[in-house]
């Protein structure tokens, strides 16, 4: 048995542009497929079943407010808050957003913010702020979606 090996180097700033996650996950999904034709062969003689398929990344959206919206449904309640906060304010501090929304712990706020980064170009997206520091704090502004 052979296999192939592709390193790929990406810095996480370009991730969050919508159309290089989605580039980089139709990569990984063209390698799965590959693998998954050659697999059936391998399974059948050591009676292994194939790994579960995954689902396609998401199509770039012809309305990325429409996108954001779709994106914005999904998200969990806080993360919600946040959301509306920020837009509402236009920028926020952490110590500010955690009295907001009445989070105790700063930690969690950086939790939602750091999940939003992700999934929101993972589902075709924009993520709607900018990270900044304002005093030494972590703080975000809103971009649009």
């Amino acid at each position: 048995m052979s296999t192939t090996s592709i390193t790929l180097e990406i810095d996480p700033a370009r991730l969050r542009d919508p159309h290089v996650a989605q580039a980089v996950a139709a990569v990984m999904l063209a390698i799965e497929g590959f693998e998954a034709r050659k697999a059936p062969r391998r399974a059948a003689a050591r009676k292994a079943k194939a790994p579960p398929a995954r689902a396609a990344a998401p199509a770039p959206a012809a309305d990325p407010r429409s996108a954001y919206e779709a994106f914005f449904a999904q998200l969990p309640q806080p993360s919600q808050q946040f959301l509306t906060l920020l837009e509402k304010v236009g920028t926020l501090t952490i110590s500010e957003a955690a009295d907001a929304l009445g989070i105790r712990k700063n930690k969690r706020i950086g939790g939602i913010t750091g999940a939003i980064g992700r999934w929101a170009p993972a589902r075709g997206a924009r993520v709607p702020f900018e990270k900044l520091t304002i005093d030494g704090e972590r703080a975000w502004r809103w971009i649009g979606a």
